[in-house]
C-alpha cells in the first residue's frame, strides 16, 4: 500500500528530487549531491555523468529524459565559481507536471547556494516543497553487519513478538545467509533474496558489509519498494560504509541511530 503524507499544501508531489553542484567544470568536474530524495545516489550520478555534455553547453537550461517507467527533469545553472547547480526532478513518465513551478523552486534553491545560505535551510526548503509517497506495509527492517550483529532495527510498535526477538531473528538471517552462500558457492551469481515466513516475507538486499531485511506480508511488491529497498541501502553505505568494516566497527550503535530518520522519509512503519 503506498500513503503520501503531504509536508504543507504547497507541496510539489513528485517520485524524487536531487540537488546537485558539478564543481570543477573546466577541470576535474567532481559531483557534489547537497541534498536527494526518492532518487538513489548512484543513480544521480549516472544521470550527471550521462548528460555532462549537454550541460556544459549553455549556462542555464533544462534537459528533459527518460528512463525506464519515469521521466527526468534537469534544471541547470551556471554561476560564477566554475561550478554548475542541478535540480534533479523524477516523476512517472505519463504525469505532466507544472514547468513554472519546477522552474521557480529550482531558482529558490540556486539563489540560496548562491546566497551561501545554510545547508540546513536549503534542505528545509526541500523538504517543505517536494512531497514524496511513502511505502506503507513495512513490519520491520533490519540493518544487520556482514558478520551477524544488529546494526538498526526499525519495528511497528504492533509487532511485539518482532521486538522482543530482533537480536535472534538478525542473527538467525545472518545464519541463513551464510548458509546459502556454502551451498551456493557452485553457482556463481546466485544470492538468496527472499525468505518465506509463512504469510511473511523477508526481502533482502546486501551492499557491501551491510544486510538490508525487511519484513513483510506477503503479495505483489510494487516497484516503489524495490526502488526503495535499493535508496536505503545505497544511503545506509554512504554514510557508514568504512565505520561498518569490521576492522573499524566498536561496537558502538547509537551513532546509526539518526538514520531512522532517512528511513521515515520513505516507510511508514
Amino acid at each position: 500500500m503506498i500513503s503520501a503524507v503531504k509536508y504543507n499544501t504547497n507541496s510539489i508531489e513528485l517520485l524524487g528530487i536531487g540537488l546537485v553542484k558539478i564543481l570543477g567544470i573546466s577541470s576535474k568536474r567532481e559531483i557534489e549531491i547537497i541534498f536527494q530524495k526518492g532518487i538513489g545516489i548512484q543513480l544521480i550520478r549516472n544521470i550527471i555523468n550521462k548528460n555532462i555534455e549537454k550541460i556544459l553547453t549553455k549556462k542555464e537550461g533544462i534537459l528533459i529524459d527518460i528512463i525506464s517507467n519515469f521521466t527526468l527533469y534537469i534544471h541547470y545553472f551556471y554561476n560564477e565559481q566554475d561550478e554548475i547547480i542541478c535540480v534533479i526532478y523524477l516523476d512517472k513518465k505519463e504525469k505532466i507536471l507544472n514547468f513554472s513551478e519546477l522552474y521557480n523552486l529550482s531558482r529558490q534553491l540556486y539563489d540560496s547556494l548562491c546566497q551561501h545560505e545554510a545547508i540546513s535551510t536549503i534542505k528545509d526548503i526541500c523538504y517543505n516543497k517536494i512531497n514524496i509517497p511513502k511505502f506503507k506495509g513495512v513490519l520491520a527492517l533490519f540493518i544487520i553487519g556482514i558478520a551477524g550483529h544488529l546494526l538498526l532495527s526499525k519495528i511497528n510498535k504492533e509487532e511485539k513478538k518482532l521486538i522482543e526477538c530482533e537480536l535472534p531473528i538478525s542473527g538467525f538471517i545472518s545464519a541463513i545467509l551464510t548458509f546459502s552462500r556454502e551451498m551456493m558457492r557452485k553457482e556463481p551469481g546466485i544470492t538468496l533474496r527472499q525468505i518465506n515466513f509463512g504469510n511473511q516475507n523477508f526481502y533482502l538486499n546486501i551492499k557491501k558489509n551491510a544486510i538490508f531485511a525487511y519484513l513483510i506480508e506477503r503479495g505483489e511488491i510494487p516497484k516503489t519498494f524495490k526502488r526503495y529497498m535499493q535508496i536505503i541501502s545505497d544511503e545506509f553505505i554512504e554514510k557508514f560504509d568504512t565505520r561498518i568494516e569490521l576492522k573499524n566497527f566498536n561496537g558502538e550503535l547509537t551513532q546509526f541511530f539518526e538514520f531512522e530518520e532517512v528511513i521515515d522519509q520513505y516507510f511508514i512503519i
